[in-house]
């Protein structure tokens, strides 16, 4: 590799106020800027926000220079940690998830990190820490929760455990606020000036927050797996909403207000989110007592209260998103706040929050005629309320609806009209799918989940069309607009469609679930998922949706398998049932279902090329080669197929295995491969979106090309089948150590690869891959050998007793061997670099950045998949938890280490650039601080819970 220039030009200052008053419409600014924001990710960050290690294989750093002396970082941390101890093993982890909090929430924010990465790793920070310290102490990490669950539970948390509780929160607090600023040697202010919009968001959005708490963990739900990831996206839904960043925490203002001297600020600040979770403990058992009582007496005013403060929350978060155009968080914000809403609501009142929600569950039977009128007025009752509130909080700039700049320039409005039917269609569908069917009812998890990756299907595939798909939300932002004199516009119009949408979505839903037809209803839903997935791949590559793409086309497939899931099993890929069928599950119908996924295809590509007045652009690779572009399609292909067996497949179409986790599992890898060869192959990964994307309408034909590809996802579905089968299906009694250890190397191999090209392509959100793909692996191979893919991980296992020295040893070897084979092959797809500090930095700096976060990883899988509690049941969402360890710890400190997190991967990045004749980085250096941080980890494993510390694996 050569060596990369120390100074790339910058240009930022001849770009920086870039004024956009040609912006006229919402369709231009709800829920979808990806274009732009790719632009302006490249821009301002470059490599320091992905997660890997900078391209400088040969940069020297003096082991003493560096801005930070780092040596008192662990006198002030080890200081804490004993008085935390002190207060008992619930305290300690109180400190330790609060500190980890905000230690990541100063890091991101100290380098700057471009705003989707960092909005995203501190949600993901907390939900991490709550799925791993949530059963020792309830996981708040926020006095303003600990005085949320006083109030509304005072005989389960007296205010004395609250008080202990808020003192290690505040000491966590202010000790990360003192290390993150120490590491990037910062003195940058975090805490705004006060005013009343500022006050008054801090209150809402922490309001928010407590209340979701209250009502995910409230009696009745103790079985849901669900909290954690609701909790976690109301940090992004305000994070996005509040330009400012948002705190919604008293230790994050107590402790960056103590730092940056603006201590003026903190009071202010503290007194409106403590009084937001007072008030919403006050709130909580109102919703709660009524929801008991509704079982006995049916409808009540609990409904009614949930729609309001579910839709008013909905349509606040996106107003305020619409409010600033041009903002790249808008769909994720929009997205989280569905989502949290959703499961904090549901059981309250069904959480439809839209009146095309409503409409569709009404159509299909299952709300009668005379409670949806109630339902529609109250959540157009919240969306007149949110709205104007929303303008007002920031300064009057909402606009009224009208179509997208990318609409059709013959018929813009027509163009609007299909783009809000559809997308509503798909949201009704997978509600009515996921909450109504006979077989969904006993799915618990992923419901709300995929019900709000809906918006992030339709937000950046027709978001810069017109993507608002909820007349409570387009009806505010028009009375929001006319409140302040900018006029009515669209709404009426967008209301029309999406009411035809939740018909459609009706209908759809019936054919797909047809009682007394099991062949047409599995093929009809092959049909619909396939044509879903595609629209969905057709409309971003016809709108340029551009660097974030990936996560529209994967949530597409997400919501799709959840959605037909339990009819057909969701192949949605001739590749998935071809493999199906080798492994010996319905191969009398996997030929019908070939047929139904390449005409849902085609129906689809040719559907948008009408819908966008234009042909789909030829289909050409990059320039990477022949060899290379089949590579990455046989790669990938192969791990989704093998991914949809092991999580899916028990010999029948459409049989499942217990857990709901499989649509995450594989829409994850789409995820991954989408970053990580969607620029050497355009990561198709499916015949039925090969030949789609392919299709040459006038001639009726297909380019060559394609057809190749179709041939090598193929090819790519058998092999998965035959390893499903003959390497890793494991028989009735326990995989041995050979087979554990070939499921290590595989799925570290898997892991390390994607890192390679990730690195290799400097792609700009390399997190976005290389988390997603952990998770894919970590279920699909997590019953073969406990999917550690991590010496560091089996190293801190070894320490907590949960493995034995050899068998520690043995996976340790595995994964080795993996991570070389993976950087040797990776050398011949991309140019490899080793690994490296980034300059500037000390190794001080190095060794917090990497300690840190890789005990973070090894921590989270001991807490979520070693204890007693998950030897009985796995939470659904533990992969989750362990996958975006990488996330966070890649944001928040990949601009100083490169965040590696694992030998295996260090070691990988150097053997690929010695394979390229280039010099061996620092990954010894790098692997000795990632397996000390495990043992730090299981030290901390048996300190929060010492009852774990006997039972020795």
């Amino acid at each position: 590799p050569k060596e990369a220039p120390k100074e790339a030009p910058k240009e930022a200052p001849k770009e920086e106020p870039k004024e956009e008053p040609e912006v006229v419409s919402q369709g231009d600014k709800v829920a979808s800027q990806a274009s732009k924001s790719s632009e302006h990710n490249q821009d301002a960050r470059s490599d320091d926000t992905t997660g890997k290690s900078p391209v400088t294989p040969n940069a020297e750093v003096p082991l003493s220079t560096g801005t930070w002396e780092g040596a008192w970082i662990f006198v002030v941390v080890g200081l804490a940690v004993v008085l935390a101890t002190m207060l008992g093993s619930e305290a300690l982890c109180e400190f330790c998830g609060t500190f980890l909090l905000i230690f990541t929430v100063g890091c991101t924010a100290f380098q700057e990190a471009a705003p989707v990465l960092g909005v995203l790793a501190v949600a993901s920070v907390l939900m991490i820490c709550i799925f791993a310290m949530g059963s020792v102490s309830g996981g708040h990490f926020n006095p303003a929760v600990s005085v949320a669950v006083s109030v509304a539970r005072p005989g389960a948390q007296p205010w004395f455990k609250t008080a202990v509780y808020v003192l290690a929160q505040v000491l966590g607090g202010v000790t990360a606020a003192y290390c993150s600023a120490g590491l990037y040697a910062s003195d940058k202010v975090m805490v705004p000036a006060v005013d009343w919009s500022t006050v008054v968001l801090e209150f809402l959005y922490t309001f928010m927050l407590a209340l979701v708490v209250l009502l995910t963990t409230a009696q009745g739900r103790e079985a849901a797996d669900y909290p954690a990831l609701a909790i976690g996206l109301v940090v992004m839904a305000g994070g996005g909403a509040v330009r400012y960043g948002g705190m919604f925490n008293p230790a994050v203002v107590l402790g960056f207000g103590t730092h940056a001297a603006s201590v003026s600020c903190v009071p202010a600040f503290v007194a409106a989110q403590l009084a937001a979770g007072a008030g919403a403990g006050a709130v909580e058992p109102i919703l709660t007592r009524t929801v008991i009582a509704r079982r006995e007496k049916g409808f009540d005013e609990a409904h009614v209260i949930g729609e309001f403060i579910g839709t008013f929350f909905l349509v606040l978060t996106v107003a305020l998103n619409v409010a600033v155009p041009g903002f790249e968080l808008a769909v994720l914000s929009c997205a989280a706040s569905l989502v949290s809403m959703v499961y904090a609501m549901g059981p309250v009142s069904g959480a439809h929050l839209n009146p095309a929600v409503t409409v569709a569950v009404t159509a299909k039977g299952e709300m009668t005629t005379s409670i949806a009128p109630l339902f529609i007025l109250t959540q157009t009752a919240a969306g007149l309320a949110a709205a104007p509130l929303a303008s007002a909080l920031s300064g009057g700039s909402i606009l009224p609806l009208v179509p997208g700049t990318a609409a059709a320039a013959g018929a813009p409005i027509l163009h609007a009209f299909a783009c809000e039917t559809f997308f509503t269609a798909v949201l009704c569908f997978v509600v009515l799918c996921c909450c109504t069917t006979t077989a969904a009812k006993t799915s618990s998890n992923i419901f709300g989940l995929a019900i709000g990756l809906c918006v992030v299907v339709g937000g950046w595939a027709a978001g810069s069309v017109s993507a608002v798909l909820n007349p409570a939300v387009g009806v505010g932002l028009d009375f929001a607009a006319w409140c302040f004199g900018s006029g009515f516009g669209y709404s009426w119009l967008w209301a029309i469609a999406e009411v035809c949408g939740a018909l459609v979505a009706a209908g759809c839903c019936s054919l797909a679930y047809a009682e007394g037809s099991p062949r047409h209803s599995k093929l009809a839903a092959e049909f619909i998922g396939t044509f879903l997935l595609v629209a969905t791949i057709s409309a971003n590559v016809l709108s340029e949706s551009g660097t974030f793409a990936g996560l529209s086309i994967a949530s597409a497939l997400l919501v799709a398998i959840a959605a037909v899931g339990t009819s057909s099993g969701a192949h949605l890929n001739p590749a998935v049932s071809l493999a199906v069928a080798m492994n010996g599950g319905g191969s009398d119908m996997y030929l019908d279902y070939i047929g139904a996924q390449l005409a849902g295809g085609v129906a689809a590509s040719g559907a948008c090329s009408l819908l966008f007045a234009k042909p789909l652009p030829a289909f050409a690779a990059s320039g990477s080669g022949t060899y290379a572009t089949l590579v990455v399609e046989l790669l990938y292909t192969y791990v989704l197929c093998l991914v949809v067996l092991r999580t899916t497949c028990r010999g029948q179409l459409g049989a499942l295995r217990a857990g709901q986790y499989h649509p995450i599992a594989i829409a994850f890898v789409v995820l991954a491969a989408f970053y990580a060869c969607g620029g050497i192959s355009g990561a198709c990964l499916n015949p039925a979106v090969s030949l789609a994307l392919g299709f040459d309408v006038p001639n009726l034909s297909f380019a060559p090309t394609l057809l190749a590809y179709s041939a090598v996802q193929l090819a790519a579905g058998a092999l998965a089948a035959a390893t499903h089968q003959g390497l890793l299906e494991p028989s009735n009694a326990a995989p041995g150590l050979t087979a554990k250890c070939q499921a290590e190397c595989l799925g570290t191999f898997v892991l390390v690869i994607t890192v390679v090209l990730n690195v290799g392509q400097a792609v700009p959100v390399a997190v976005l891959s290389i988390g997603p793909v952990l998770v894919a692996m970590i279920y699909a191979l997590g019953d073969v050998s406990g999917a550690q893919f991590n010496p560091a991980v089996s190293a801190a296992l070894v320490g907590a007793g949960k493995m034995n020295v050899e068998d520690g040893a043995a996976y340790a070897a595995a994964q080795m061997v993996g991570g070389v084979l993976a950087g040797a092959v990776g050398a011949s797809l991309v140019a490899v670099p080793a690994v490296a500090v980034a300059p500037g930095y000390s190794w001080s700096g190095v060794v917090v950045a990497e300690g840190v976060f890789t005990a973070l990883l090894c921590f989270t899988v001991l807490s979520v998949a070693c204890t007693a509690a998950a030897a009985e049941r796995l939470n659904d969402f533990f992969a989750l938890a362990i996958g975006f360890c990488v996330v966070v710890g890649g944001t928040a400190i990949g601009g100083i280490s490169g965040g590696a997190l694992n030998p295996a991967v260090a070691v990988g990045l150097d053997a690929g650039s010695l394979v390229l004749g280039g010099s061996a980085g620092y990954s010894i250096v790098y692997s000795l601080v990632q397996l000390s941080a495990g043992a730090v980890a299981s030290s901390a494993f048996l300190a929060t819970r010492p009852t774990e510390g006997s039972k020795v694996a």
